[in-house]
Formats: structure tokens, sequence, C-alpha cells
């Protein structure tokens, strides 16, 4: 039996993107894992790093943890800078406090609050 603290997803289960970042060279996305009524949360990387030589390297996914704000603290804090692409439904509400939180101790510009308002408003996704 797979356990859910592996970086692997278990056997049959699909994760759901619940939110995708994205910036100069790549991004992240956050998954969830819902199980029993609970949620289990992961980042997983959606970009090549280059080191120095002529290699890419591509990072992997981290592991399972208990919280959304778990998983947002295996990214960079700078997160709320990135473009979102994605905001899941359930998760938004969550997300725009977050956004804020952040814009309050270092202001984001105009357009990126802009976007992060309409990535956590919008209801068909």
């Amino acid at each position: 039996m797979t356990s859910l603290t592996d970086t692997n997803t278990p056997a049959g289960e699909k994760p759901v993107t619940l939110l995708h970042v994205a910036g100069e060279g790549g991004g992240y996305v956050i998954e969830g894992l819902r199980k029993d009524g609970h949620w289990r949360f992961r980042r997983r990387p959606q970009q090549s790093t280059r080191f120095f030589g002529d290699d890419d390297v591509q990072l992997g996914d981290s592991p399972w943890v208990d919280s959304f704000e778990g998983a947002l603290g295996q990214i960079n804090s700078g997160w709320p800078v990135l473009s979102p692409q994605l905001v899941h439904p359930e998760f938004s509400s969550l997300v725009w406090q977050l956004v804020m939180r952040f814009h309050a101790a270092e202001p984001l510009r105009a357009t990126r609050m802009q976007d992060w308002l309409d990535a956590c408003s919008k209801v068909n996704r």
C-alpha cells in the first residue's frame, strides 16, 4: 500500500489542480487529493531549471502535506508576484486571503492584484 506521504500519487488516485501560478521560465501547481472528506496537498513544479552547465533539470514533486498553506510553503514566499493561471473554486477564498496578506506586507502592482481578483472570482472553471 502506498502512503500519501510519498511523493508518488497512490494508485488509482488522480490529483486535482488547486492553484497554478506561472512566471518566466515556468511556474508551480498546487495539487490536492481528497479522500474521506480530507485534502492532502503537494507542490508540482511546471518548469525546467538550468544549473551551471548545459543540462536542464526537472525539479521533482514535493511530498504530500496536510495543509494548503504547507504546500504553498514549498514555493518561494513571493508566489503572489507570479501570474495566476487557475484557482480552484473551493480554494479561491483562501487564496484571495493569502494574496491580500502578502499585498499588505509587500504591495503588488495593481495589474497583478486585478489578475488575482479575476482568478479568484471566476465562477466557471
